[in-house]
């Protein structure tokens, strides 16, 4: 016969009998499964807790390097250096030095007619004369627009009638 179950055992909880398993054995079991799920939670939790912190670390980059495309009216009124202004190169405009290190400039035109005086300082694209439009990119300095990037739109004499297809 069956040794008694003492009465302080009886009053913890139990956990489901399982086949072959006495009662002192199956409390320990359910005792150290509690740790392991208790372990478990913390981990999900922390998990949880990491992804929102790297999430909020990824958005605050990206904001902060998000830099907007402006008209000169905007570009004037803006602070920061992270800016692109697009438009046309007012054609004769563009002059190149070479003194300590290449600094060009030019005037730029934007789709609203107004205009303002950019300042390259770096070699100058190779395609600059023949660009139809510019994006400066950097900030508005006291009276000209300080780029410290340039992005050109390839001349229209680049662009072809579209892909030759073959006649039989």
């Amino acid at each position: 016969m069956a040794k008694p179950v003492p009465k302080w055992f009886r009053s913890r909880p139990r956990a489901p009998a399982k086949l072959g398993v006495g009662p002192e054995i199956a409390y320990t079991h359910s005792k150290a499964m509690k740790g392991v799920a208790t372990k478990r939670k913390v981990g999900v939790i922390a998990l949880i807790a990491g992804s929102v912190v790297a999430l909020g670390v990824v958005m605050t980059m990206f904001l902060t390097q998000a830099s907007p495309y402006v008209n000169v009216e905007q570009a004037k009124s803006m602070k920061g250096n992270n800016l692109h202004l697009a438009g046309v190169i007012v054609p004769g405009t563009i002059t190149t030095t070479v003194m300590d290190g290449s600094t060009t400039r030019f005037i730029l035109k934007d789709d609203y007619g107004q205009t303002v005086p950019v300042v390259y300082k770096g070699p100058a694209p190779a395609n600059l004369r023949t660009a139809d439009r510019a994006v400066a990119i950097g900030g508005m300095g006291t009276t000209e627009f300080e780029a410290r990037d340039l992005l050109l739109k390839c001349p229209s004499r680049y662009e072809g009638d579209g892909p030759k297809v073959a006649q039989k």
